[in-house]
């Protein structure tokens, strides 16, 4: 049987979030790794590993652990997603909690 070789994630760029099938560091066991660039995306990838591994979404089981049960490979398993450029580089208009932009005539 061949060994498979899993590699350490290395931190993204900032305002980048990664999540991969790698070691955390050397000498550990391989699962999902969770990358961020900066300490502001800490907060982002924790709701991103939240949806994957913690928050049951069928039968009581994780997406994760759902996938597995379908035969699916979680070492197979990238996703990468960064932030837009407007928020990057702050200048986004704001939008209130809810996502829904006001119209010109509601105050903020």
């Amino acid at each position: 049987m061949k060994r498979r070789r899993f590699p350490i994630l290395k931190a993204p760029q900032p305002g980048r979030i990664v999540v991969r099938w790698a070691r955390a560091s050397r000498g550990e066991t391989p699962s999902l790794v969770y990358g961020f660039g900066d300490r502001d995306d800490k907060a982002t990838s924790r709701v991103v590993m939240r949806a994957l591994e913690e928050i049951e979404v069928f039968d009581g089981r994780s997406l994760a652990a759902e996938l597995e049960a379908r035969g699916y490979d979680l070492s197979t398993l990238r996703f990468s997603i960064a932030r837009r450029e407007d928020v990057l580089h702050g200048t986004e208009t704001p939008v209130p909690r809810g996502g829904q932009t006001p119209s010109a005539s509601e105050p903020f």
